[in-house]
């Protein structure tokens, strides 16, 4: 029994020496999106951006993105007989300290929760747009994202399910200073050059008519702070070992 006890504080003591460094709750966003486009047609999309601080030590050097992309078509208010989402844009209102001119790169998603089709990559990057706004940027022209009908250029479809993109980048953001979104997309009655809205289209309104404010939400999620889960969980451990030594001092009675 002794050596029991012994263990239990050896473990919770480690446990607690053993807890990593880690990011802040505050480096740990998801910002979810739900709109659509404005007028008699509606096309309709879910977007959802979680971004997770990259540490060295305690310099935060880059950011690691997920984007999930769902195009609704085929659930209401969605009333579009075929869509294509191919480009999803995410802006905020501050540079992120990189180049203008940062390259644009592929991403293979994963298809999640039923989605269907063939996997393709999209050309992404994180980048300033100008001196004033940053930009996260998404696209493929060519396979694009339907929803339950077939439609046109779609490689994947979200009838059930989401097209999930994962990447990093060397850029610093978080996904709740993203204050714009704007989707981009073909279907029927729009053409190649119409297909588009954005939630807030202060930064350039003549290019990004205003989505559907009716039919758009922004939803903002902060993840537990890992350190303070570890901590709770080597809490309960101890705990749990204060326990074990009442049980064996009532035996040992």
């Amino acid at each position: 029994m002794r050596a029991s006890s012994a263990l239990v504080r050896t473990l919770a003591v480690g446990a607690l020496l053993a807890v990593p460094a880690v990011a802040s709750a505050q480096d740990v966003y998801t910002r979810t999106w739900n709109t659509c486009s404005a007028g008699t047609l509606r096309a309709c999309f879910s977007v959802s951006l979680q971004t997770v601080g990259i540490y060295n030590e305690t310099v935060r050097t880059g950011t690691a993105v997920q984007l999930s992309l769902k195009n609704n078509q085929g659930t209401l208010p969605d009333n579009m007989l075929w869509s294509a989402l191919k480009q999803v844009r995410t802006y905020r209102p501050i540079t992120f300290g990189a180049d203008t001119s940062a390259a644009y790169v592929g991403a293979m998603p994963t298809l999640v929760g039923g989605a269907t089709g063939t996997p393709t990559a999209w050309s992404w990057a994180a980048k300033n747009q100008n001196t004033s706004w940053g930009m996260l940027r998404f696209f493929n022209n060519t396979a694009k994202i339907g929803g339950c009908a077939t439609g046109t250029g779609n490689a994947m479809w979200t009838c059930s399910g989401d097209v999930v993109f994962s990447v990093t980048t060397g850029a610093i953001f978080n996904a709740n200073q993203m204050t714009e979104l704007a989707v981009f997309w073909d279907g029927n009655g729009f053409t190649s050059t119409n297909g588009r809205c954005s939630t807030d289209n202060r930064r350039d309104p003549v290019s990004n008519p205003l989505c559907d404010l009716q039919y758009t939400t922004v939803a903002d999620t902060v993840t537990p702070e890992p350190f303070s889960i570890v901590l709770l969980g080597t809490g309960l451990f101890g705990v749990g070992g204060a326990f074990i030594r009442r049980r064996k001092k009532q035996h040992e009675v």
